[in-house]
C-alpha cells in the first residue's frame, strides 16, 4: 500500500547551549509532510493540522466510508528513528484495545504502508496542556484540581488494566476547557539527551532517569509533579539542562503559599525518592484526594478548595529525607 507524504526536515538537532531558551517540544517527525485535501489510503481525507504532538503532526481527516471527522497522526517512513516510532504508535493501537476511558484519547485504528504508518484516533480539538501553561501562569485552585483529577482517573483506569504512560507529562494530556484527555501512552520516555523543553525534565521520575521501567508509581510521581505546575503555578524543583537529575533534592518545594496543607502534603507524598514511599498507584491517590477534600468540606469548617494555610504548620523536607519524608503536621 502507498501513502502519499513526503520526508522529514534536515535540520540538525539544536546546540545544546540554546535548548533552554526554545520552549521546544520533542518532535522527530520535522514539517508536516501531508497537505490539505490529500487522501490517505483511499479513505481519509486530510482537512487541516490540529496541533503537534511528540511524533509531528496531528490532523483533522474525514472518514470516507463512515463520513465522519477523525484525528490523524501520519509518521512517514524516511522520518529519523521510523522503527522507534512505528513501535509506538502499533503500541498505541493495541492498547486501545484496553484503555476506553473518559479522560483517555481514544485510538480507532493502526495501519502500515510502504510510506510509512499511522494512527487514527478521536477529533479531540484541544491542544497539548504544555502550549496551554506556556500562555498562562497559573490556575485557580479548584480549576487545577479538576484538571489533576481527570488526569489521575485516567491513570487509575490504566493502572487497574496493567497498563502505565510510558511518559507522563503536560506534553501528553490535551485539554479543551474544562476537559482533559491523557494521550500517548505508548510515547517513550525521553533519555537526557532527547529533552528538548526544559520543563519536561521534571516529570521524569529518578528511577527512570536511571533506566528503570515507568511503574504506577513512577506514574504518581509526574502526578505530583503535574499538582505542583497547575495549582502553583511553578515546578516544584528549580531545573537547568546542565544538572544530571532533574531537581535539587537539597532545595525544598518553591512556592507553597498558594496551595492548601492538605494539598501540599499529598503532592510532596507522591515526590518521593523511594518508589515504595509514594501512593502505590493513582487510584490510591485519588481516593486520599477525595477523602481529604470531604474533610475540609465538612460543616463548620472553610471549604478545602478555598482554604489558605497562613497560620498553620506548613511542611518540611525532613534532614536528608528527600521531598516526601515530612515533618511537623501531615494532614
Amino acid at each position: 500500500m502507498h501513502f502519499p507524504g513526503g520526508g522529514p526536515g534536515e535540520a540538525g538537532p539544536l546546540p545544546h547551549h540554546q535548548l533552554q531558551h526554545t520552549g521546544m517540544p520533542m518532535n522527530v517527525s520535522g514539517p508536516p509532510v501531508l497537505k490539505a485535501g490529500e487522501v490517505l489510503a483511499r479513505r481519509w481525507v486530510i482537512l487541516r493540522q490540529l496541533r503537534e504532538e511528540p511524533y509531528g503532526p496531528v490532523y483533522l481527516a474525514q472518514d470516507r466510508q463512515l463520513n465522519q471527522d477523525v484525528g490523524l497522526k501520519f509518521a512517514p517512513r524516511r522520518q529519523p528513528r521510523f522503527d522507534q516510532v512505528r513501535e509506538a504508535l502499533r503500541r498505541e493501537g493495541t492498547l486501545a484495545l484496553k484503555l476506553r476511558h473518559p479522560h483517555i484519547l481514544g485510538v480507532l485504528h493502526y495501519e502500515e504502508g510502504d510510506d510509512g504508518c499511522f494512527v487514527v484516533q478521536e477529533p479531540f480539538p484541544g491542544e497539548s496542556l504544555l502550549a496551554h501553561l506556556s500562555r498562562l501562569e497559573r490556575y485557580r485552585l479548584p480549576h487545577a484540581l479538576n484538571l489533576l483529577e481527570q488526569v489521575a482517573q485516567a491513570l487509575a483506569y490504566a493502572h487497574e488494566h496493567h497498563e502505565v504512560h510510558q511518559a507522563l507529562n503536560p506534553q501528553n494530556i490535551l485539554v479543551v476547557g474544562e476537559t482533559v484527555k491523557v494521550a500517548n501512552f505508548a510515547c517513550p520516555p525521553e533519555s537526557e539527551g532527547e529533552v528538548r523543553h526544559l520543563e519536561l525534565k521534571a516529570y521524569i521520575p529518578p528511577e527512570v532517569w536511571e533506566g528503570e521501567p515507568v511503574s504506577p508509581q513512577a506514574n504518581v510521581f509526574s502526578l505530583g509533579v503535574l499538582g505542583f505546575r497547575l495549582a502553583a503555578g511553578s515546578l516544584p524543583y528549580p531545573l537547568t539542562f546542565d544538572e544530571p537529575f532533574p531537581y535539587r533534592l537539597e532545595s525544598p518545594p518553591v512556592d507553597l503559599e498558594e496551595i492548601p496543607l492538605p494539598l501540599q502534603n499529598l503532592l510532596l507524598q507522591c515526590l518521593s525518592l523511594a518508589p515504595q514511599d509514594r501512593f502505590e498507584d493513582a487510584r490510591a491517590f485519588l481516593e486520599v484526594l477525595h477523602e481529604r477534600r470531604e474533610t475540609w468540606r465538612a460543616p463548620g469548617r472553610q471549604k478545602w478548595l478555598g482554604w489558605s494555610p497562613s497560620g498553620r504548620e506548613r511542611p518540611r523536607p525532613a534532614a536528608g529525607g528527600g521531598a516526601g519524608r515530612l515533618v511537623g503536621q501531615v494532614w
